[in-house]
């Protein structure tokens, strides 16, 4: 029976965060569209939680008019409350209202958001001056922290485990450069964007 050719899957789909200061926007990327009669209408998404729910109805994007060069999407913020891991699934429709198959990403866990607030700063804890990180927490479920830091570009190290407010070192003396990037950690391990400071 000739008639319309339902257009073929997403080949290859994933998706990566960004984070913009104040969200992770969630980008999704693909190796091709094959529009098998160049009819593509929309591309349809379903967000997929960890507990296996998906959304009530797919979100339909039609923006992308030439499928054939078009390889990655902005999809918009991705919020942390709530979500431990997210998988997108997506297909194609064409303009007749035929669909493809579903595709799906792999599973990825929302990082969660940076700390709040940081800083650095000399302090004075007689009889040394040292250089103390400040921050504040930010929403989210978050387990420890981690600073990375060196002095004068080398030497240093890493604090597992840090707390608001960490000394990096005894003394600093006139002329030494501190640097440190401060990352939120949750229960499952992944680390926030670092957040880099210098003194």
């Amino acid at each position: 029976v000739w008639g319309d050719v339902p257009p073929n899957t997403i080949v290859s789909p994933d998706f990566s965060y960004s984070w913009n200061g104040t969200a992770y926007i969630v980008t999704a990327t693909w190796a091709q569209i094959v529009d098998t009669d160049g009819d593509f209408a929309t591309l349809e998404v379903e967000k997929v939680v960890t507990a296996g729910a998906t959304t009530a109805s797919s979100v339909a994007y039609s923006s992308l008019t030439h499928p054939a060069s078009v390889t990655t999407f902005v999809f918009g913020a991705a919020g942390s409350v709530g979500y431990t891991e997210l998988t997108f699934r997506f297909r194609i429709v064409d303009a007749t209202g035929q669909a493809g198959a579903w595709a799906s990403t792999p599973a990825r866990r929302v990082p969660p958001s940076p700390p709040v607030s940081a800083a650095i700063a000399n302090q004075y804890v007689g009889p040394n001056y040292v250089g103390r990180v400040t921050w504040i927490a930010p929403t989210g479920t978050i387990s420890s922290y981690r600073i990375v830091w060196t002095r004068n570009g080398a030497g240093g190290g890493t604090i597992n485990g840090a707390t608001s407010p960490t000394d990096l070192t005894t003394s600093v003396v006139g002329g030494d450069l501190l640097a440190a990037t401060l990352y939120a950690i949750d229960p499952a391990g992944t680390l926030s964007p670092g957040i880099a400071l210098s003194l």
